[in-house]
């Protein structure tokens, strides 16, 4: 299952980029002086990871897997960097109003990168070329994803399904799929379309529960990074 992002204050104050931030059920900024209730930020942080994990990362690998090796091996990735899923909010709020375009972009994702290193003492550096690439890949997956390779987009929706389907939903199939294997004849070409009709369903319970996940509200989002360039 994807990990949820709990540790708020190890994620940039959504109005300069910084990461000091002070943890509590208000998060506060010690730079720009921002708050935040950090059950609202909740909200737009799962939402950036969500979009960043399926729209970019898994994109990114098996966009070069099609192109080298013409078919996908499945991947996993561990839980995303705090500058990543900060960058995807950069652009997620870039599609909501006419307020981030791409100078604020490099600048509040430099920013980030610049206080993350102060803070934690570790040197992260994301570059013009893939933060652009991260751009082009947030906006595609946020507004349509039509565009996309089929293949490329069927394995991306793949590890949607896979991790989002419920744990009982996830056992059934397994369970099938074993007493298939151990069946032969007949009654294996009837298990399977028995199968696949329980696949179809559990699968659109899945998509639909994905569906209902909370987005933060564009009115709010139009009120992030407002302090980055007062800052500078």
């Amino acid at each position: 299952m994807t990990k949820k992002n709990n540790d708020f204050y190890t994620y940039p104050c959504p109005f300069c980029g910084s990461f000091k931030v002070l943890d509590d059920q208000v998060l506060n900024c010690t730079e720009c002086k921002g708050s935040i209730r950090k059950s609202q930020y909740k909200v737009a942080v799962d939402y950036a990871e969500f979009s960043y994990r399926y729209g970019h990362l898994f994109r990114s690998v098996y966009e070069k897997q099609l192109q080298e090796e013409k078919k996908i091996t499945p991947v996993s990735f561990e839980k995303s960097h705090p500058i990543a899923i900060g960058a995807t909010l950069v652009t997620i709020c870039a599609l909501h109003g006419p307020d981030v375009n791409w100078f604020l972009t490099k600048n509040t994702v430099k920013r980030m990168y610049s206080s993350f290193n102060e803070v934690y003492d570790d040197d992260v550096i994301l570059e013009d070329a893939e933060l652009r690439n991260m751009n082009k890949n947030i906006r595609d997956f946020t507004q349509d994803f039509s565009d996309s390779d089929t293949k490329l987009r069927n394995a991306v929706f793949e590890e949607i399904f896979a991790d989002n389907c419920g744990k009982q939903d996830h056992e059934k199939l397994i369970k099938m799929q074993y007493e298939i294997s151990k069946t032969d004849g007949s009654n294996k070409a009837t298990l399977q379309k028995e199968f696949d009709e329980l696949f179809q369903k559990i699968m659109a319970k899945t998509f639909k529960k994905v569906a209902k996940l909370p987005k933060p509200e564009p009115v709010e989002l139009n009120s992030y990074w407002s302090n980055v360039l007062k800052m500078m």
